[in-house]
């Protein structure tokens, strides 16, 4: 009995920890997590299959800088396989945070700011917690959606700044 109330205060926590972790994430980087939701909101299927796509291209390409580290013995192949990976689960850390700015939005209009996404992680948390719906269908959702919307995001964000840039120097 002692264990399984020990798990239970794990999983409270754990889940406690990750809503407020995406929750800061999205108040470190307003305007890239602002952005990002708003670009998986408008461009639902786009966002989920940009995702799809870019998050297995980075794992592919972190299991073959692996694969090559270690066949090779050369560890800066490992390193940077390490990199991408890294990269990865930054782009889906962010990605979770657009979803929890999406989905406070969704739940909480009256909100602003961190509690309207506090409220979004909690509900993604809670429903990602349903067995087999939630852990295998709704998670992969999330983080696939969300990526493709920082991936998107990221894009418009740089082109923009490409064309300021291009503004102010005076060439057009």
């Amino acid at each position: 009995m002692d264990a399984s109330w020990g798990l239970f205060v794990l999983l409270l926590a754990g889940c406690a920890s990750l809503a407020v972790l995406v929750t800061l994430v999205g108040l470190l980087f307003p305007t890239l997590i602002g952005r990002a939701g708003d670009e998986a909101e408008q461009r639902h299927g786009r966002a989920v299959l940009l995702g799809l796509l870019n998050g297995l291209l980075l794992a592919a390409i972190a299991a073959i800088m692996a694969v090559l580290g270690e066949r090779l013995r050369v560890p800066v192949f490992s390193i940077i396989g390490g990199l991408v990976l890294v990269a990865l689960v930054i782009g889906l850390l962010l990605g979770l945070a657009a979803m929890s700015v999406l989905l406070g939005r969704k739940l909480k209009p009256d909100l602003a700011g961190w509690p309207q996404a506090l409220w979004g992680s909690g509900a993604w948390i809670l429903a990602s917690l349903a067995p087999y719906l939630g852990w295998f269908l709704f998670v992969p959702y999330l983080l696939f959606r969300g990526f493709g919307g920082v991936v998107m995001a990221l894009s418009a964000l740089r082109r923009e700044g490409r064309v300021r840039s291009a503004a102010d120097t005076g060439t057009v």
